[in-house]
């Protein structure tokens, strides 16, 4: 209210309500004070110096008026002309500087909103990393190591399969590196069956990544495959095997 007061933008109840208040409580003087110190040195900042020719053309329309028979009415009506364009021109820097403030107060907000969100999405992710710990930490997780196939024995991968949470986390250390066409492709092996086309993932080296879980796997097996994955591996892309049931 102390703002909007300095502002005038007050209506008369409102504005009596903080004169009284002033009247009441002196330490209020220095709020004002400050609040019209902080507006006053805003307007100087973003202030608009008018065109050069706005004087000349000014005087030029004072001196064009027709001279009157008395100088008294003359200095009246000059005067009044003066007045009225100094109240103008006031107005305009009123509104100018209500206009860049709006303004500010938007973009401050927005601003703020984007902070919220990026707050509330790292969050977020903090809390996954969280969860995703404690099943891997949990006694029920089992630590499996990959077993490399001889194309790619560079590979270190390990599986921490949570059967109790049915959930299963990837840890890379190492995997073979990817062509701009290329991802790796996650797959369940059980039985005599096909193998089942899981997860494909992109995620660099140095990462956690949890991976599908699925029911009495025997293994589960990464290839590399062309990008988004397919429904049948490409064995000659095989890069480690997960034995779970061994």
């Amino acid at each position: 209210m102390l703002e909007l007061y300095v502002l005038g933008q007050l209506n008369d109840a409102d504005t009596k309500l903080i004169e009284e208040a002033r009247s009441k409580f002196p330490e209020l003087e220095h709020e004002i004070f400050a609040i019209e110190t902080a507006l006053y040195r805003y307007d100087n900042i973003h202030q608009v110096e008018p065109s050069k020719n706005v004087l000349p053309t000014i005087l030029a329309g004072i001196k064009s008026e027709s001279a009157p028979t008395e100088k008294q009415t003359v200095r009246g009506n000059s005067s009044w002309i003066a007045a009225t364009l100094i109240l103008g021109l006031g107005l305009l820097s009123s509104l100018f500087f209500n206009y860049n403030q709006s303004k500010s107060i938007h973009q401050n907000n927005d601003l703020h909103t984007q902070q919220i969100k990026k707050c509330e999405e790292e969050k977020k992710i903090a809390q996954d990393d969280q969860l995703m710990m404690a099943s891997m930490l949990d006694l029920n997780a089992r630590k499996i190591i990959a077993s490399p196939t001889d194309k790619y024995p560079e590979t270190s991968l390990v599986i921490y399969s949570n059967e109790e949470q049915k959930k299963n986390y990837l840890q890379i250390d190492k995997l073979p590196p990817l062509a701009d066409n290329q991802s790796y492709q996650l797959w369940s092996l059980k039985g005599d069956n096909a193998p089942v086309p899981l997860d494909v993932f992109e995620t660099p080296d140095g990462k956690f990544l949890e991976l599908q879980f699925v029911d009495d796997t025997n293994a589960y097996a990464i290839t590399i495959e062309p990008k988004g994955g397919k429904d049948t591996p490409t064995l000659e892309n095989l890069i480690g095997v997960f034995n779970i049931s061994g």
